[in-house]
């Protein structure tokens, strides 16, 4: 019951839509925060940081009932720990302290060397667990990349990463999106929870797509994709008119 309330300050239960910022890049964060006014930032329904400062040090963003859910990124830094279930713990428990809406994490597949490929499960199947113990939704991010993946396979690597995320209880999975819109389609189809795309201009994409990003994303939400997650897009010229033209697709505002 909590957990699908935190879901609702992420995913707009008007519309079941939501546009994320990934601002786990501080130089990303810098950038919006300088370029976009707040007014603007507020519609966002999320934002992506990296640690508990940003959110401190931005505190005006976020204050409000309409303001955005913040969203804590961890990554494999855990596993270095003498003890990395104890860490992972320790993560969520501070990120339930702060009101943090949610944990993000990225999992990639198809490195040669398999031990990557397990120490990326693990990370995101521990995150998973302690997210639902803690009723925080966990969100993951699909991103097949290693010296496996190929063109060729690449539908293949990210319906085989979002089910495994799937699977082991993301509240939210996030894929890149594919040539074909079928294959998105058919990804889609395999996962059971919601689903969003990861930024067309993100520079972890194997896959490269001819199409604007706006038709990329216009398409997506053709076939049940419920948002988006910005992030290279918005350090581009020309931030402040996407970032608001993508409000608008996704929200349909007028």
């Amino acid at each position: 019951m909590v957990s699908a309330i935190r879901i609702g300050r992420i995913i707009n239960p008007t519309d079941l839509k939501c546009v994320l910022a990934d601002c786990s890049d501080n130089a990303t964060l810098q950038n919006l925060m300088s370029t976009v006014d707040a007014n603007t930032i507020k519609k966002l329904d999320g934002l992506i940081v990296a640690d508990i400062e940003s959110i401190v040090k931005h505190q005006h963003v976020f204050l409000g009932k309409t303001s955005p859910a913040y969203i804590l990124r961890a990554g494999s830094e855990v596993l270095r720990s003498s003890n990395p279930k104890a860490s992972v713990k320790n993560v969520v428990v501070k990120a339930l302290q702060m009101d943090f809406s949610a944990i993000i994490s990225t999992f990639t597949i198809g490195y040669e060397d398999e031990r990557i490929d397990s120490d990326n499960m693990r990370l995101i199947t521990m995150l998973s667990e302690a997210c639902h113990d803690y009723e925080l939704p966990f969100i993951v991010e699909a991103m097949p990349f290693g010296e496996r993946v190929s063109s060729e396979n690449y539908g293949e690597s990210v319906g085989l990463a979002a089910r495994m995320a799937d699977e082991v209880g993301a509240s939210i999975v996030a894929v890149p999106p594919l040539k074909r819109l079928e294959d998105l389609k058919n990804v889609k189809d395999s996962v059971k929870t919601y689903m969003l795309l990861i930024d067309p201009s993100s520079k972890l994409l194997v896959e490269r797509i001819s199409q604007s990003p706006s038709d990329v994303l216009s398409n997506a939400l053709s076939i049940g994709l419920n948002g988006v997650i910005l992030s290279s897009s918005l350090t581009i010229e020309g931030a402040v008119k996407l970032l608001s033209e993508v409000l608008s697709t996704v929200h349909r505002r007028s």
